[in-house]
């Protein structure tokens, strides 16, 4: 790859109009000692069996009890204020992650996908089947099959359970000891100080096993990952073109790679091998999707720190040097032009898009957003119920209706019980996401329902880690129920089970 090539990527424009989000609130401290705790567990193990499932690993750290860790980490990722909850981002990562899952040999099982705002190119997995991707790894991909292979390696990373077998291989990391570093984290939650002080303490003695970290792990999340690849439909020549690009930039000093050099060891070796694995694995399609570089552009310019500089590089872009996505920087022009209240340049831009595919969901929710924002209301909700009839279920469709609804300054009884329908209806489908749930707190209390308002309300803590404050508002959501006898007793079972998950937490010894 040449220095022009790298230099015209998407990623350098980023950086150098100065688009990239640099602010680590002291909370991102939490994330990168989750990240450090899976870096350490990493194993030493050969790369030339697959492991054997049914060894003693499994009594060491049990399912359950991985699946309850995950959990525990997972809370700390939501409440961070560097995780990205823009629906259509978080549906795209989901959508690509539960594609590469579902060929796996874990198919089926709990996994979680997030986003994170830092523009260090990197990902990481933890137990219990979290992966988080940054922004940077997203913007930095040349195309879906190259992000598609850093998360493929990162979900092998989990079904091949390297926390488990190296547990079970080395005995060094004690499960006290990770008890200690988890209590580090959450004291982190309430006193950041404090947490960090203790992290450091903790961690200082589980340090000497970064330095036991080598690449057969790596090289086995490789084979696997390239196989992931291959059988969701990806180019399996994602993952070492991405490795390739890496260390070529690096090597010229144009892309600032540290973090993921660092934490994924790229090698010529390692490179050569992925290329001879790949090549001996070919799907029967390839199947890239053109949503890919919509939310690429969409992410560059939501976490712009200089609107200005994104339109002209945008106007540039589309004028002097057209790209073969043309169709996703036109959007991202649209993106740029509506986040800089250029609302009539703005609505320009997307009927062109609309013109050429009005089926597309991040074409709709924009022109949505830019009606809204222009003073047309009606036309904004009319678009989105039409386009929820269109998508039934669709994440970020519903999120933006029913949002709309609520914020409505001529709002009818009727508009707050579709809110309170259509989000009633998502909990099924996204029964983890905080925001629907105090979306729905508020098209509940806007409808009379209190108590309700309350349940909904728990649920938004419980999903980030406070689970004290969920039990309080299911005490008041208990004085104030005026429903059946069988909704008072739903909310004490639901408070029974949130004040035991709190004892295991603050009495289990892992």
């Amino acid at each position: 790859m040449t220095t022009n090539s790298v230099k015209n990527s998407i990623i350098t424009n980023y950086l150098n109009a100065g688009y990239i989000y640099t602010t680590m609130q002291p909370k991102s401290r939490i994330l990168s000692a989750i990240f450090f705790i899976t870096f350490l567990l990493h194993p030493c193990f050969a790369a030339d069996e697959l492991p054997n499932f049914g060894s003693s690993g499994t009594t060491i750290l049990s399912k359950e009890q991985e699946q309850q860790l995950g959990e525990l980490i997972a809370t700390q990722i939501r409440s961070s204020p560097l995780s990205v909850t823009d629906p259509l981002i978080t549906d795209y990562i989901q959508n690509l992650g539960g594609r590469l899952v579902s060929h796996s040999n874990m198919a089926g099982e709990p996994f979680r996908f997030f986003v994170l705002k830092d523009p260090r190119i990197n990902a990481f997995a933890t137990p219990g089947g979290n992966i988080a991707v940054h922004t940077g790894l997203i913007v930095a991909a040349r195309n879906e099959s190259e992000l598609a292979g850093v998360m493929a390696h990162e979900i092998a990373h989990i079904t091949q359970r390297h926390i488990v077998r190296y547990v079970e291989r080395s005995k060094q990391f004690s499960l006290p000891t990770l008890a200690a570093i988890l209590g580090s984290i959450l004291i982190a939650t309430q006193n950041p100080t404090a947490g960090t002080g203790a992290l450091a303490a903790t961690m200082g003695a589980a340090q000497q096993m970064a330095i036991n970290f080598t690449r057969e792990n790596e090289q086995e999340a490789d084979r696997v990952g390239i196989q992931l690849l291959a059988d969701s439909g990806f180019n399996p020549m994602g993952m070492s073109d991405f490795f390739a690009r890496m260390q070529q930039a690096n090597r010229y000093n144009e892309m600032a790679y540290p973090e993921f050099l660092r934490t994924h060891p790229v090698t010529q070796a390692r490179i050569a091998d992925t290329i001879a694995r790949a090549e001996k694995v070919v799907p029967n399609k390839i199947r890239e999707n053109p949503e890919f570089y919509l939310i690429q552009n969409r992410i560059a310019v939501l976490f712009a720190d200089n609107l200005q500089a994104a339109v002209k590089y945008y106007q540039h872009t589309l004028t002097k040097e057209p790209t073969a996505n043309q169709n996703a920087t036109r959007y991202g022009y649209a993106v740029a032009l509506y986040r800089s209240k250029q609302y009539a340049a703005a609505q320009n831009e997307i009927n062109l898009l609309l013109d050429k595919n009005s089926n597309e969901v991040a074409y709709q929710l924009l022109a949505a957003e830019i009606d809204y924002d222009s003073g047309n209301t009606d036309n904004a909700l009319k678009r989105l119920a039409e386009q929820l009839v269109a998508h039934p279920h669709n994440h970020a469709i519903t999120m933006a209706y029913a949002n709309l609804l609520l914020q409505n300054s001529h709002q009818q009884a009727a508009d707050l019980q579709k809110a309170l329908t259509v989000l009633r209806e998502q909990r099924f489908y996204n029964p983890e996401d905080p925001e629907l749930y105090e979306l729905l707190a508020q098209a509940q209390a806007a409808n009379g329902n209190s108590a309700q308002a309350h349940q909904s309300r728990a649920e938004y803590l419980a999903l980030l880690g406070d689970i004290h404050g969920a039990i309080a508002q299911l005490d008041i959501a208990i004085k104030q129920n005026k429903g059946s006898k069988y909704d008072l007793a739903r909310i004490k079972a639901r408070r029974t089970q949130l004040a035991n998950q709190q004892k295991v937490l603050e009495d289990r010894d892992w």
